[in-house]
């Protein structure tokens, strides 16, 4: 849905970023794009570390918070939405759902 195209924008976005910036002070983490993206992704896992940015440490710390910031109130958006819509649901069936299983179990232990 156009969560996962907006996660996917502002990840490849992020990955271009830090691809950009920090391609030459660090190779391992950030040589290319897939090494980039794998280090954005892992963020978003939070197995992040502050430390391999060399004479630019503060500054990739910041940009680092900063993304860190931006993945949670991304990640947060879509589990409330995600409870949003289970609410909703439960809201029209769920009287329902519980005399239907009030009926079964009376019917089950009731014989």
């Amino acid at each position: 849905g156009p969560f996962g195209f907006i996660m996917a924008c502002y990840v490849v976005i992020a990955t271009q970023l830090f691809c950009t910036q920090y391609q030459d002070i660090n190779i391992d983490s950030f040589g290319d794009l897939f090494k980039s993206f794998s280090k954005v992704f892992d963020t978003a896992l939070a197995a992040y570390d502050y430390n391999g940015a060399g004479s630019q440490e503060i500054i990739f710390s910041g940009i680092m918070i900063v993304n860190l910031f931006l993945l949670n109130i991304l990640l947060l958006n879509f589990m409330v939405a995600i409870l949003s819509t289970t609410y909703s649901l439960m809201l029209e069936s769920g009287s329902f759902m519980y005399k239907c299983s009030l009926y079964e179990y009376c019917e089950r232990f009731m014989i």
